[in-house]
């Protein structure tokens, strides 16, 4: 994964966009260690949701934006 991640800074590697963001093209990282499933993503963002409350008013008003918006984008 870091030899793609590394690749792909110096756009060497191409990628695949996901509800989860850019992946790695099929074939180059097993897909069984990416979980893409929907609905696990949806109970992520409720756990991570409820973690950011121990913040309050402290957490970046960006942070919260993106979890907004991979809610969003897995819907």
């Amino acid at each position: 994964m870091l030899k793609w991640i590394f690749e792909r800074v110096s756009g060497k590697a191409g990628a695949r966009e996901t509800f989860i963001g850019h992946l790695p093209e099929s074939g180059i990282f097993p897909e069984e260690a990416l979980s893409l499933d929907p609905e696990s993503w949806r109970k992520e963002v409720a756990e991570i949701r409820r973690y950011f409350t121990i913040f309050g008013s402290h957490l970046p008003a960006d942070i919260s934006a993106e979890l907004a918006a991979l809610e969003k984008r897995i819907s």
